[in-house]
């Protein structure tokens, strides 16, 4: 999905795997499914417009700039007590 600039909101909440989302600049929101443990790459980055990314509570690795450049990102789940590795 990466630099799909038309889309605003994505759910997902049946992915397993971690998808790219690099690019979508007027991406706004994400859920994802409670069964995600891994977030790739360049998840987000560059997704300015995001505020919100739901469903990753049991993520427990996190790639590299994959929050990058999502400044206006105020919204996650994310539990950072479960994180064993980063980028």
């Amino acid at each position: 999905m990466s630099g799909a600039t038309s889309i605003v909101n994505i759910s997902a909440p049946n992915l397993t795997t971690g998808a790219s989302f690099d690019g979508c600049s007027n991406l706004e929101t994400i859920i994802m499914g409670s069964s995600l443990t891994s977030i790739p790459d360049y998840f987000v980055h560059d997704c300015r417009k995001l505020t919100s990314v739901t469903g990753l509570s049991n993520v427990v690795t996190v790639g590299r700039a994959s929050f990058e450049h999502t400044d206006l990102l105020t919204t996650t789940d994310l539990d950072f007590s479960n994180i064993t590795s980063i980028g």
